[in-house]
């Protein structure tokens, strides 16, 4: 009865695609990099280069949720990156998440953020630098509420990217 019982278990995998037999999988070098802060914030720059190149702001978002990419965005009409990144995560609650931004965020960005209920808060490039640089009135960061955990990082290449972007006029 055991034997028939496996013979079956194995007929029924082989029906459905599963193979029998496990394949041995090579792990290459890019199998063991373990995501981090400078990951995720390569990843906001990356999304602030692309709204440069769409001749936008230079502002990108990632939300991070479970140690995992979630989503990402750039500013849009009057909505931010990091807005535009909540809502493209289509989660009910950002309870487990981290945000990372290319600039840190405006007062309406952090209510945003702080609706969603993300914890923490990463950015590269810091209220009074966005300002002097045109990227946002000193207006935008009046009134805002204070964040859970916001951490500025250090990260040169988000520095090249508004040093090379060219306000509107």
């Amino acid at each position: 009865m055991k034997h028939i019982v496996k013979s079956l278990l194995a007929c029924i995998a082989l029906t459905m695609g599963v193979p029998a037999i496990s394949a041995q999988v090579q792990i290459t070098k890019v199998d063991k990099i373990q995501p981090n802060e400078g990951i995720f914030m390569d990843m906001a720059v990356s999304a602030a280069k692309t709204s440069v190149a769409d001749n936008g702001l230079p502002c990108g978002a990632v939300v991070i949720l479970n140690g995992a990419w979630r989503s990402t965005g750039i500013p849009s009409n009057e909505i931010s990156a990091e807005q535009t990144a909540i809502n493209k995560s289509r989660a009910k609650s950002l309870a487990n998440a981290s945000i990372f931004t290319m600039v840190q965020p405006t007062a309406a960005a952090c209510k945003a953020i702080l609706e969603s209920g993300a914890p923490a808060v990463y950015f590269a490039i810091p209220a009074n630098v966005a300002i002097a640089a045109g990227i946002y009135p000193a207006s935008a960061y009046e009134g805002a509420p204070a964040l859970p955990k916001l951490i500025q990082l250090d990260f040169a290449d988000a520095d090249a990217v508004v040093n090379g972007w060219k306000a509107k006029k």
